[in-house]
């Protein structure tokens, strides 16, 4: 009797464990429900807000460029009545040149419309505001002079500009932007500067620059090679673009400042007296030597026999790269790792 009662007890708790057991899973189960629904709606919740907060990101940003360009139009709106402001003062101080002014003001911002006496007088006015910055001393240089030189021009070109435009607030200067063929452009004029203690030779070709010497064409590409070169320039003798007689506001310019002299150089590319070939670099233009033949000038009746100079120059060291390099050209580079 005693056994049988106490078999009856075990199936008892053994049921009501298994029982338990099922109601524990249950509950857990139910738990774990209730937990990923409410981490659902947390996510959900949380990109809810997130969606929000870019939206309102979105908008702020919107509301900041539109300010900005506002902001911009004023300031170019300004910059406007400022410039006609300094015209109309130029014109009280100097009543007598009235007209010249006025000229100057339009004609100086087309290079092709440059009579010779605003060249000379622009030149003249750059070359003497070049002469007269003294270059600080950098004292963080590594003693790598195109370091040294580079870091330096920055600086150089915004005072020049400052100079100018304080001097003739009327003038159009441009430093330049990424990429371009030149470093400052004044009315129109298109310059490299060059700061340089004049013991080497610098590398100064510039397909897009010697193009635009030779047309006055602007459109030419930042890159591209000689054969390219090539076919340009014979589609600018076939629509009759090539310039036959010269026009210096058209040439590339060098603005050449000494750092240790202080001395100043400013030519345009037909007065150089000598192109020297580099089979690495195409052209070479040695400072030393054309500040000492500061005063050589290209003849008008000589001019396209100049231009043949600087051409052939450069087309010399294209042959002379091509011969240095034919062997490893022809090469079969397979044969190095058989």
């Amino acid at each position: 009797m005693t056994i049988i009662t106490n078999s009856k007890a075990r199936a008892k708790a053994e049921k009501d464990a298994e029982k338990a057991r099922a109601k524990t899973e249950k509950d857990a189960e139910k738990a774990r429900a209730k937990t990923e629904k409410d981490a659902e709606k947390a996510r959900a919740k949380t990109e809810k807000d997130a969606e929000k907060a870019r939206a309102k990101a979105e908008k702020d940003a919107e509301k900041a460029r539109a300010k900005a360009e506002k902001d911009a139009e004023k300031a170019r709106a300004k910059a406007e009545k400022d410039a006609e402001k300094a015209r109309a003062k130029t014109k009280r101080i100097c009543p007598k040149n009235d007209i010249d002014i006025e000229s100057s003001i339009t004609k100086t911002k087309e290079p092709m419309s440059m009579s010779d006496s605003e060249y000379e007088m622009t030149v003249g006015e750059i070359a003497s505001i070049a002469k007269s910055i003294t270059l600080a001393k950098n004292l963080q240089s590594d003693g790598d002079g195109r370091i040294d030189s580079a870091m330096k021009e920055t600086p150089f070109l915004k005072e020049m500009k400052r100079i100018i435009l304080e001097r003739h607030p009327e003038w159009v200067v441009v430093i330049s932007p990424p990429r371009a063929s030149y470093d400052i452009m004044v009315n129109g004029i298109k310059i490299n500067a060059k700061l340089t203690d004049c013991k080497s030779a610098d590398n100064s070709v510039s397909k897009p620059s010697i193009y635009y010497s030779i047309t006055a064409i602007a459109t030419y590409p930042n890159s591209s090679n000689w054969n390219g070169f090539l076919e340009r320039l014979g589609r600018a003798k076939t629509a009759n673009q090539i310039k036959k007689q010269r026009h210096k506001p058209t040439e590339y310019h060098y603005l050449v400042k000494n750092k240790i002299t202080g001395d100043v150089l400013f030519k345009p590319i037909f007065d150089i007296h000598t192109y020297v070939s580099n089979p690495s670099n195409d052209l070479q233009i040695g400072w030393k030597n054309e500040f000492a033949h500061a005063d050589y000038h290209t003849e008008d009746a000589n001019y396209l026999e100049k231009v043949m100079e600087l051409l052939g120059c450069i087309q010399k060291s294209v042959k002379e790269m091509r011969e240095r390099t034919k062997q490893f050209a022809k090469a079969d580079l397979r044969l190095m790792f058989d």
